[in-house]
């Protein structure tokens, strides 16, 4: 798993003192929204005992940095670089596409079946299609039917990589599903980056709080 390059890193760094260790985190160790660790208060205390000889810590967020202050003085944000893709030939029909997981219920994509639903019913957008790319096809196909939008619902299943790609660069709309808490914010997924690479329009729906920092990169 990723965290083992950091208890890698911390014996290096115990043999060659003189060595530079930057220790990089995209996601939290102990992540507040997920709970995806037992015994937080320990392995945040075994944590914050690894990464002390860090030189230095950098996140893809403030969210994630605000968290890693707690372990060291030095942290800095480095937010991922996006590096545009040629633009593909979009779909024939009007497209909102979404490819990645829905963590669980961690991502919740029912306010947009709810909206195009309702538009629907009222006679607009007739010619549309939603795209899914992803291992949640079964409960993505229910969601679908339950909001009535499963006649414009396209399945494509899990895919590759590039697959995934050439949906987002096609699609006329690219939809970010994500999720916050009050103890946490800014968690910038991978897929916002490559959203961004294929220079469509993205619409993005947060399952929890505002979130103020994905709501500034979004707007500006």
């Amino acid at each position: 798993m990723p965290y083992a390059d950091h208890v890698i890193a911390y014996f290096l760094k115990k043999k060659n003192p003189n060595t530079q260790w930057v220790a990089d985190f995209r996601d939290l160790h102990v992540e507040p929204i997920y709970k995806n660790t037992i015994w937080p208060s320990l392995q945040r205390w075994v944590e914050k005992k690894l990464l002390q000889n860090a030189d230095l810590i950098t996140c893809v967020s403030e969210g994630i940095s605000n968290k890693m202050r707690a372990y060291h003085p030095k942290v800095l944000t480095i937010t991922k670089g996006v590096t545009p893709r040629p633009l593909g030939t979009q779909y024939d029909v009007f497209t909102i596409a979404y490819s990645g997981s829905l963590f669980l219920d961690f991502r919740d994509p029912k306010l947009l079946f709810k909206a195009i639903s309702a538009l629907r019913s009222e006679g607009k957008l007739q010619k549309i299609q939603i795209i899914y790319a992803g291992k949640d096809s079964s409960t993505m196909t229910k969601w679908a039917a339950d909001y009535g939008v499963n006649e414009v619902f396209v399945d494509k299943g899990f895919v590759s990589r590039e697959a995934a790609l050439t949906i987002q660069d096609r699609s006329h709309i690219n939809l970010l599903l994500t999720s916050s808490s009050p103890e946490h914010q800014g968690l910038l997924t991978g897929k916002l980056f490559e959203y961004f690479e294929a220079g469509n329009p993205v619409i993005c729906i947060v399952k929890g709080v505002q979130d103020s920092e994905l709501e500034n990169i979004l707007l500006n």
